[in-house]
């Protein structure tokens, strides 16, 4: 039986994980902040250090195996909260982070890294797994940076472990923002959604399913895991309405404008050549997301 950790349980990526897992016959253990429930859970926070987590006794059966998966997906998010503490995020996103995966790898574990297109800055044309990170705004330089910490381990890693950086696209759910669009449409209620902010959208179920898709191959690299195209929130949400039957007249067009600050940089779609060849995935459908999207709720 394959074994996997998510670090970030307690996250919605990281919840929808250890649902796939599970459901895919994983042995799996997540880590949550907070209170932990039962065996197959432990407590861990990223401020910790990772010996508080190595020597728990649901990881040291699982270090104990020849081959093992660590889902790295715990980290501070948010521009704006990256913006106002860069001190103290880069403590958690950077450094703690990197020391992790770094003790992940030595103890045989092929570590999974999710990133993001906000290391891509604002690029309007679609990168590809081997282009130059280029970002312009704390979040991403902290992505970028753990990224490049990531990848050094690899010559460090033994034999089994290894380490994928997996950098994502806008990840969807019928929950946040998202969700009230949902209950409000579906309540006979009218939504708005702006013309001048962007999205490469994909949704949950695909994010976790390539990620494990990623981790099956045990190939160090990096990934990407994108939507077919970009689109404003106004476009998404428009076509959402229609999947939803309810008719787009009650989404409303808004402006963000150039006040607020700081704008979310990485907009845009990413090719996906080297996902698709050594992994299978392929670039998500907008029909795919509203599908999921829809039948969630």
């Amino acid at each position: 039986m394959p074994a996997a950790l998510v670090l970030g349980a307690d996250g919605f990526i990281g919840e929808e994980l250890l649902r796939q897992l599970r459901e895919r016959g994983w042995e799996a253990v997540g880590t949550r902040r907070g209170t932990v429930g039962n065996s197959a859970e432990v407590q861990f926070d990223l401020a910790d250090t990772s010996a508080a987590l190595l020597n728990a006794p649901p990881l040291a059966k699982m270090r104990s195996k020849k081959s093992w998966v660590a889902f790295l997906v715990a980290a501070v998010t948010g521009y704006a909260r990256c913006e106002q503490d860069p001190i103290g995020t880069r403590r958690v996103n950077v450094m703690n982070t990197i020391s992790l995966a770094r003790d992940l790898v030595q103890s045989a574990a092929f570590v999974v890294y999710p990133s993001s297109t906000a290391v891509f800055g604002n690029a309007t044309s679609r990168c590809d797994e081997s282009a130059a990170p280029s970002a312009t705004s704390e979040y991403g330089r902290q992505k970028v940076e753990a990224e490049q910490g990531m990848l050094r381990l690899l010559d460090q890693a033994s034999s089994r472990g290894g380490v994928a950086v997996v950098r994502l696209t806008k990840v969807v759910a019928a929950r946040g923002m998202v969700g009230k669009w949902i209950e409000t449409l579906r309540g006979g209620g009218v939504i708005e959604a702006a013309t001048d902010l962007l999205l490469s959208p994909i949704s949950l179920p695909f994010a976790a399913h390539g990620l494990i898709e990623i981790a099956v191959t045990r190939r160090s690299g990096v990934y990407h895991l994108s939507g077919e195209g970009v689109m404003s929130y106004f476009e998404f949400a428009a076509r959402l309405a229609d999947a939803l039957g309810v008719g787009r007249t009650r989404v409303r067009a808004m402006e963000i404008g150039p006040l607020k600050l700081p704008r979310a940089d990485g907009a845009v779609a990413l090719e996906m050549s080297e996902t698709t060849t050594y992994a299978s995935v392929l670039p998500q459908t907008l029909d795919s997301v509203l599908l999921d999207l829809v039948s969630s709720t």
